[in-house]
């Protein structure tokens, strides 16, 4: 949790989160029944690695799995405490990952990228990223904070949702801080 709260002083940008996630939300995040026989899994924004530590515990072993994170502490971390595989770069450059991995498209993405933060530009990149690497069947499960619909930037991330994927469920996460809604976003 201290290194959490340092990044988040230091870089807010690069961390979005003053405190871990939840149980309770990355229980939310890795409820999916498809994530055992998912062929490839990306997770964006790991973060500590709440989220990913749990995702591990729930693909199988042919599944590949790779994180991206802007923030090198937190990749490092997640690396070296998860033994995950981490790539120090932004989620709009997701397509580069999955070629490297000789794949084109991702069965799932778990996303903690903290969508507030992001200008106009930056979320149409992302959002198309994102929804070209998912297979035709794909899904992108991600989270905002209950406070995100303050700003011009969380109802900008609403329609973008809303025009991008056409099958959304959401469930609110109270127990965590601050309360969190989760997004399962189908193609």
């Amino acid at each position: 949790m201290v290194h959490l709260i340092k990044e988040y002083i230091t870089s807010y940008k690069k961390t979005g989160a003053i405190c871990p996630s939840s149980p309770r939300l990355a229980e939310y995040m890795t409820n999916e029944e498809n994530l055992l026989s998912s062929r490839c899994v990306i997770e964006l924004g790991p973060g500590s690695g709440v989220i990913t530590k749990k995702i591990l515990t729930k693909i199988s072993k042919k599944c590949t799995f790779f994180a991206l994170e802007i923030n090198p502490v937190f990749a490092e971390k997640v690396e070296k405490d998860l033994g995950a595989t981490v790539y120090l770069d932004s989620a709009q450059n997701i397509q580069k990952y999955l070629q490297k991995h000789n794949l084109q498209h991702c069965d799932m993405i778990i996303s903690s990228l903290p969508w507030s933060f992001f200008n106009q530009q930056t979320q149409k990149h992302i959002f198309e990223s994102l929804y070209n690497s998912l297979t035709p069947e794909g899904k992108i499960v991600t989270f905002v904070y209950l406070t995100i619909f303050l700003f011009p930037s969380g109802r900008r991330f609403m329609m973008m949702l809303n025009q991008h994927f056409p099958n959304i469920q959401k469930k609110v996460v109270w127990k965590n801080i601050p309360p969190a809604i989760v997004y399962e976003c189908r193609k």
